[in-house]
Order: structure tokens, then sequence, then C-alpha cells
């Protein structure tokens, strides 16, 4: 079982005619890292004109290992001779920088287009074995940078609501040597369908389609068997 507890503050100020500003902090502690982060995060968008906007935003994320990085944790700590001070669970600490453009058409359409970088510090290594399972060595940590960038349309009528979006992405992971090679962390492309309805009672109906394909790259580790010689 893991814990989490965390609070958002947030805040939005109109700083100059064309210049807005969005901030917020948020505060999480888990029970896997027995500690808490402050992450905070701030965007700052420019009104170009009327229906154009630039922005640029920065912030800061700490996330939860998945349920694989969680499984190989357990069996660590379930080896005799176990040292709370061997596991080495420090925080993955991610810092996310943005900058977008957006076009409004008419009221009832925009797009948008955004390119993001990721400075990713304390991931768990991840490994494919021979047989295919995953292989999370939970007592070293790496670094990885991941950039990716997303196209967004939007078309709001009456009743309807319809989002398309598509990411592609790049990742790389860098060894203790300093040599990069293909992080297992996200795929390569990605597209997002979303519908949404208004229905009576201002109850809403909604549909969404995500496909992805290039999965992500494991080095592989080939397990070798040792049989036994007789004698």
């Amino acid at each position: 079982m893991v814990n989490k507890y965390s609070w958002f503050y947030q805040e939005y100020r109109q700083l100059f005619d064309k210049i807005n500003l969005h901030s917020g902090l948020r505060y999480s502690y888990t029970s896997v890292q027995q500690k808490g982060q402050i992450n905070p995060r701030i965007m700052v968008k420019y009104d170009m004109q009327k229906d154009i906007n630039l922005s640029a935003a920065y912030g800061k994320f700490t996330p939860l290992p998945d349920f694989g990085e969680m499984e190989q944790i357990m069996v660590e700590r379930s080896k005799p001779g176990y040292k709370s001070s061997d596991e080495k669970i420090t925080c993955q600490n991610i810092d996310k920088y943005m900058i977008g453009f957006e076009k409004t058409f008419a009221a009832y359409a925009l797009i948008n287009i955004g390119y993001f970088f990721e400075d990713m510090k304390n991931l768990i290594p991840i490994q494919r074995l021979s047989d295919g399972s995953l292989h999370y060595d939970v007592l070293n940590r790496t670094d990885a940078l991941r950039y990716y960038l997303e196209l967004n349309s939007e078309l709001n009528f009456q009743k309807l609501s319809v989002t398309l979006r598509y990411k592609f992405s790049d990742s790389q992971e860098i060894d203790t040597d300093g040599k990069r090679y293909p992080y297992y962390g996200d795929q390569k492309h990605s597209f997002l369908l979303s519908l949404f309805t208004l229905l009576p009672y201002k109850w809403h109906l909604g549909l969404q389609i995500i496909y992805g394909s290039g999965y992500a790259y494991t080095p592989v580790s080939y397990t070798h068997l040792t049989l036994p010689t007789k004698r």
C-alpha cells in the first residue's frame, strides 16, 4: 500500500494589458519516499492579437513509481539482510519546459502547438530481459531527456465539442558514461479523439479514443542458464 497526500494552490493574474500570469504550487508526500516535495509551476501568456497568443511555462514534477517499479521494490525489501540505506528510493524529479502558440478561429474553433522539453532525474533504469519481461533496477538511478511536440485542435459547437490531438515524442536515457540511447518511457506517436455533447438536465456524454504506436525501446539483457555438470 502506498499513501500519497498533496495540496495545490493556483492563481491567475493579469500583469499588463497583454500579459497574463498563471502560477501554482503543489506539495506532495508519499509513504514510499517518506518525505515531502514542493513543486512550483508557472506559465506566462502574451496576447499578440485578439485571436493569437504565445505562452511559455515551467513546472517541476515528482512522479510516483509505477506498478512494476513498486513490485521490484517489494522484492528487494524481502531479501535477507535488507537495509533501507541500500535501496536508494530517492524521489524521481522532472523539470518540464514548454513554449506554445495558439490561434482562435471565430468563437468555435482553436488550434495550438506546444513544444515540450523534460529533464528527468533519479529515474529507475528499466531493462527488457530476453524472455520479454521487464526488470526495474531499483538499486540504481539514471537520468533522461524527453522532447515532444503536441498539436491540438478544438471545435466547439452549440452542443458538441470535438478535440483532436497528436503527439510526437523522443526520449533518451543517459548512462553513467554519458552515452545516450532510447529511453523506455513513452510512445513515439500518439493520437487522441475526444467527443463531448450536452444532454438535457445539464448532463454530459463523452467518448475518448487514444491510440499509440512505436512503443518505447528497452535495452535487452540476455539471461544465461547454467546447467549442472556430471561428475
